[in-house]
């Protein structure tokens, strides 16, 4: 994949070489140490916290609801798989697991209801109107980047074509709040993907990326007061339903303007679309290969931690073990009782940063 001139960009892909992801990428621009733990140690935490564990399961739910596909079988099948490694984890005790299942069994459940209600949603105000069309679901690619050692790997959530024959990019965001849109201006993935489809289909047929954002959160149901009145305390929800328990109390929704007002504009799904001219996208061409062949060149005594604020949380995933390791503690058995120590999968190189970066700004 080469700079955008005035002509098209090229994929090439023939020498075998090894694989880098943009997981891979951002993990290890974020924090040379963390990357070090899961991609040079293969560390992957037994337990996933809700914003991860929702976030990979409405993932598989709403890629299959694209594809025409049994969506509800693809989540229970992927969520009998997280059960089936937490109870084939020899390292927990019994109280552990059975802790671990039945969070896991929450956080199968409130996907099941973020998927309904996004599909619901889809009916009312569809994501891909009347004449557009889905091209691929997951697409995968494999690119070679000009400058670059290795090869650039990974999966755009969706592909589609509008009724004009442009072509568009879908990544599906979900966290309890949306993340700020002006992020994307800066967002690496925005400019890779767009990048590769330029590649794939053409630089004058490529458009840009749409970003559907998918609130977890379930929206709050307003209560009635001891006065007979519907609540007009601050709440997190929509006007459709703060209007549907007013009617379903007998009570007039022109009495209640205020309320609509401020409920309005609140959302609990929302899209938005960026683009990027070819300017952007030769500069981060030229900045990506030089991180590839930082990565390829890396060497272990090198990993340095990047410590901030944001650790606890973006980091949640290897915080106490970094920790541990700068203390010079024996981590081993740490390891052994809180990791799955295995190669990571590149259709599970998702970063817990992913599902948590919306609900933090």
């Amino acid at each position: 994949m080469y700079l955008v001139g005035g002509g098209q960009m090229s994929a090439i892909a023939t020498i075998e070489r090894k694989r880098v992801s943009y997981s891979q990428i951002t993990c290890y621009k974020r924090c040379k140490k963390k990357w070090y733990f899961r991609y040079v140690l293969g560390l992957k935490p037994i337990y996933s916290p809700r914003p991860m564990n929702v976030g990979k399961l409405v993932h598989v739910g709403i890629g299959h609801y694209y594809a025409n596909k049994d969506w509800r079988k693809a989540m229970e099948e992927a969520h009998l798989k997280n059960v089936e490694d937490i109870k084939n984890t020899k390292s927990l005790s019994e109280e552990e697991m059975i802790q671990y299942v039945t969070d896991a069994e929450e956080h199968y459940a409130d996907s099941i209801g973020v998927v309904e209600r996004y599909i619901e949603h889809d009916a009312k105000d569809p994501l891909l109107p009347e004449g557009w069309k889905v091209l691929a679901v997951e697409q995968e690619f494999l690119v070679d980047v000009d400058g670059a050692k290795d090869q650039l790997y990974g999966f755009i959530d969706m592909v589609v074509e509008d009724p004009n024959g442009n072509i568009w990019g879908v990544e599906h965001k979900s966290g309890e709040q949306f993340f700020m849109v002006e992020q994307l201006s800066l967002s690496e993935q925005t400019t890779m993907y767009i990048a590769v489809l330029k590649a794939k289909y053409g630089s004058d047929r490529v458009k840009g990326m749409i970003y559907n954002l998918i609130r977890t959160k379930k929206p709050s149901v307003p209560k009635m007061t001891k006065q007979g009145t519907m609540s007009k305390a601050a709440i997190d929800t929509t006007w459709e339903i703060y209007e549907a328990e007013l009617l379903k109390n007998g009570l007039n929704p022109a009495d209640y303007a205020d309320m609509k007002d401020k409920l309005e504009g609140n959302k609990f799904f929302d899209r938005t679309y960026t683009y990027r001219i070819n300017r952007e996208i030769n500069n981060f061409l030229s900045e990506l290969a030089i991180v590839m062949n930082e990565i390829s060149e890396q060497r272990a005594e090198l990993c340095y931690r990047s410590p901030r604020r944001e650790c606890s949380w973006d980091c949640r995933e290897f915080h106490e073990l970094c920790i541990m390791d700068f203390k010079g503690l024996d981590t081993e058995e740490y390891i052994r009782h809180t990791y799955i120590e295995r190669a990571p999968d590149p259709m599970d190189e998702t970063e817990f940063f992913d599902f948590v970066e919306e609900s933090m700004y």
